[in-house]
């Protein structure tokens, strides 16, 4: 009798099932994603503000990400014990604190996630970095990201109309086709099953 797991011609690790869920699900996550990665570096601090060249549209919602990378003197900046936020200005001139997530405290990465409201307003915005540990804060120099202006929500009229209306009618046929795929992959699942059941009776 053959072995179950590898009747298929491959072996089938149920342990390996949910990685690969998760996988397919950051990969996806990540398209969907304005990302990008600049350096700040603690050791060498400029009077400018400098350039992190992340730019964004304006009405961008949950899309927007900024890596920084930590470094001093040439190495990751290890943030092990530490609070990152970050203190930002817009044109508003209005300054905001902002708590960030640190992805990789090891290697100094942190995730800049930004909300719809820091990407709402056309022009640059200025932002530095702050870090905390018990007593100590470490603030890194000014850097700024630009947002660029879109043409905004429109009034409803008939055009908008009719293109909600072919969206709405889009997901409903994209819905109905997943439906039919679904029930094609559980009738072949179900004659696979079958077959499976006929091959160990056989033996």
């Amino acid at each position: 009798m053959k072995d179950m797991d590898s009747l298929f011609g491959f072996e089938i690790k149920t342990e390996d099932i949910p990685k690969l869920i998760l996988k397919t699900s950051n990969t996806e996550e990540s398209d969907q994603l304005r990302r990008y990665s600049f350096n700040v570096d603690l050791s060498n601090l400029m009077g400018k503000v400098i350039d992190s060249k992340a730019v964004f549209m304006q009405g961008d919602r949950e899309s927007s990400v900024i890596n920084a990378n930590i470094i001093q003197n040439g190495r990751p900046f290890n943030l092990n014990g530490y609070t990152v936020s970050m203190n930002i200005k817009e044109n508003s001139n209005e300054l905001e604190t902002y708590i960030c997530e640190i992805e990789d405290a090891t290697r100094g990465i942190v995730k800049i996630a930004l909300p719809a409201k820091y990407v709402d307003e056309a022009g640059i915005c200025k932002f530095e970095l702050c870090l905390q540990k018990n007593n100590r804060i470490l603030l890194s120099q000014t850097y700024s990201y630009t947002v660029l202006q879109s043409l905004g929500e429109g009034k409803l009229g008939t055009e908008t109309q009719m293109t909600a209306l072919q969206q709405l009618i889009q997901q409903v046929q994209n819905q109905h086709t997943e439906l039919q795929n679904i029930t094609t992959e559980l009738e072949v699942t179900q004659s696979d099953i079958d077959d499976i059941m006929n091959m160990v009776g056989g033996l």
